[in-house]
Order: structure tokens, then sequence, then C-alpha cells
């Protein structure tokens, strides 16, 4: 079990103290994380601790001690205090999202497109669906702006790939994802992306969009599903 301490810490846009909650290292169980990369385990739900919001001022970030200048004039905009408090999805997605806004002015891409996904994955839990295709849109358009900027986003072309093929498979575009799936394959790929790109387009062709994970795709490899 981790160990839950709590951490305090100056707000970087009002200087005022707060305190969060934090967890000590966390063992994840990769090989059944979900195949958008969302971990298993204790992982799963500390999440909800990553992300930080100043109680005072409503800056969020996975730090609140941080951030750029153009920040403390943002935090005071119209469509910030609208996403903070926003009721379409929970106050832990409407943090990922603010922080989300946040990353997509200083340009960090690839930070940006995470926190969305964050968000997603928290909507998912909360059962928000139209938040969560919207939160996942959203990651999709900010990991393209990555690729755009010949910066990376995951570990490997490859992890690469089978996310914005889960992105769009999980928002029930299945066209796009089986066209992104299918152009994967036709390239050399190690065997464990082979895998589990195999089992995204078998979950294309049902038309599934629901959460799968790792563990799922190892077994019908096994099961000569494909």
């Amino acid at each position: 079990m981790a160990t839950i301490f709590m951490v305090e810490t100056d707000c970087y846009v009002c200087g005022k103290k707060n305190r969060f909650p934090q967890s000590g290292p966390i063992m994840d169980a990769g090989s059944s994380r979900d195949l958008d990369g969302r971990p298993s385990g204790l992982g799963r739900s500390n999440i909800y601790m990553r992300v930080q919001r100043c109680i005072y001022c409503g800056y969020c970030n996975l730090e609140v001690s941080g951030g750029h200048e153009i920040y403390r004039e943002i935090v005071k905009s119209e469509p910030y205090r609208a996403m903070l408090n926003s009721k379409d999805q929970s106050e832990t997605a409407n943090a990922y999202l603010c922080c989300s806004l946040l990353l997509r002015h200083s340009r960090e891409w690839s930070e940006a497109g995470w926190s969305a996904l964050h968000a997603a994955w928290i909507c998912d839990d909360n059962k928000y669906s139209e938040s969560a295709a919207r939160c996942r849109k959203l990651a999709f358009d900010f990991f393209t702006k990555t690729r755009e900027s010949n910066v990376t986003f995951a570990d490997s072309l490859c992890e690469e790939q089978i996310l914005f093929v889960d992105i769009l498979r999980r928002n029930g575009k299945f066209d796009e994802a089986k066209k992104i799936c299918v152009e994967a394959l036709g390239k050399t790929v190690d065997e464990a992306a082979r895998i589990i790109l195999n089992y995204e387009k078998l979950l294309i062709e049902k038309q599934d969009s629901k959460c799968h994970t790792f563990e799922q795709a190892q077994e019908m490899e096994e099961s000569g599903a494909f």
C-alpha cells in the first residue's frame, strides 16, 4: 500500500500556502494497464492526487509552486474561470482541463495532451461520457500538435500510434482508427506492439468503444483470435 502524506507549497499565482495529498512510490502492474496508458492498481486512483488546485485563486497545475508568467493572467480570464467552475464534469476533471488550457498557451502540447487525457479518465470514472469524449478529442488534437512540432509524447512511435488508435476508437471514430492501425501494422513493429495493434483492429471491426487492457490483448493473442 502506498503511503499518503501532505505537502505544503506556496501558489505561484497568488502566493498563498496550500496543502495537498501526495503518495509515495507506486509499483504498477504494467501488463494490465489500459490500452491508452492508464495504469492499473493503485496507480489508477493516484491520478486524483496528481493535479493540484489552489483553494484561493483556482490555479491548477501538476505543481502549483511554479509556472509561466503568462499563467497569472490566464487564471483570471473568463475562459479559465468558466472551465474551473464547469458543471459538465467533476472538479478534478476541471482541474486537469484548466491545467491543459494553461499548457496550451505555453505551447507545451504533449503535457497539454496528457492532462486532457487524464481528464477523460476522470470523466470515465464518474460516468460523464460526453465530457470524456470531448477530453479525448482535446488530447488527440494536442498530441497531433506535438507531432507537428517534432516532439514525442510517448516512449516510442509505436506507442504514439497505439494511443492515437485507442483515443479514436474510444470516441467511436472507427474508420479513422482503423486507417492508423492498418498503416502502423504495415510498418516494422515489435511483437508487443503487433499484438496490441491487432487487438485494436479486432475491437474496431466489432465497433467496440469500451475500455480494454494490455492484458486482454495478450489473452486474445494466446487464444489465437488473430
